[in-house]
């Protein structure tokens, strides 16, 4: 998947969607954007803008908790 195409979506519908996922590593941010489509039940040639705005529609339905278990920044040694 293009994950370049999904955030610009992603930052075209809610900026301060786009905002939150950033902070996250990219690990992280995949890991998230796939649960959504999994949970979504969208296939894995879905549309970009329609899974973009799953992601849009499910980020405030997680609780807090589960978000701050996502590391927010790159590893330092």
């Amino acid at each position: 998947m293009d994950y370049e195409r999904l955030e610009q979506y992603i930052y075209e519908i809610d900026v301060s969607t786009y905002d939150i996922l950033n902070a996250l590593t990219p690990f992280y941010r995949y890991t998230l954007y796939q649960k959504v489509k999994e949970n979504s039940r969208l296939s894995d040639d879905c549309d970009a803008l329609e899974w973009a705005e799953n992601i849009i529609r499910m980020l405030p339905r997680l609780k807090k908790s589960v978000l701050d278990t996502f590391e927010l920044g790159p590893v330092r040694p």
